[in-house]
């Protein structure tokens, strides 16, 4: 029995990246809308799936989500799993995710040759129940490509405030925070 889908107020708003180059890092931006505050407890888990052969780099120094509000659980709150195909942010238990705009910035490495399939997936689900609660699958990049949104520095750590890191911590000393202009 696969999941079941069942909708929550979640809209899709763009997907972004820096430099795309053969075997190199690059730094990914998903954003989404909650369009109003998600019911208590249906959504416990936020899943980014990439395209075969693209590759996470280590969520503890990597990944960072703007605003910091997301009610992220204390104990391992960014996982990888499936070699290293899929990202997830795991929510407290019988949390609401508030109204607003949400970006999860993260970065990967990329294959050699970009895959069939090259699209990304991004989930919400609530575990428990095994219930898909919002998908939304986007078209990858291609090397070299330029990205639709541009990913521009905003903030350094002095006033990192907004931003949170791997478990729900302040930015380290000079870290940059981006964000997408159109």
């Amino acid at each position: 029995a696969g999941m079941q889908l069942e909708d929550v107020p979640i809209q899709m708003q763009s997907i972004a990246w820096d430099q795309v180059v053969t075997d190199q890092m690059t730094t990914i931006s998903i954003q989404f809308r909650v369009l109003q505050d998600t019911p208590a407890g249906s959504v416990t888990q936020i899943t980014v799936l990439s395209p075969e052969g693209v590759m996470y780099s280590d969520p503890s120094t990597t990944v960072q989500i703007n605003p910091a509000d997301l009610p992220l659980i204390d104990n391992s709150p960014i996982t990888l799993s499936g070699p290293s195909k899929s990202l997830t942010i795991h929510l407290v238990q019988g949390s609401t995710i508030d109204q607003g705009v949400y970006t999860i910035m993260f970065e990967v490495q990329n294959p050699s040759s970009m895959p069939r399939d090259n699209t990304w997936t991004i989930q919400a689900i609530k575990a428990a129940d095994d219930l898909l609660r919002f998908q939304e699958v986007l078209a990858g990049y291609q090397y070299g490509q330029q990205s639709p949104k541009q990913l521009i520095p905003i903030a350094r750590a002095a006033t990192g405030a907004a931003v949170s890191t791997y478990g729900g911590g302040a930015l380290a000393a000079g870290c940059t925070v981006a964000v997408l202009l159109s």
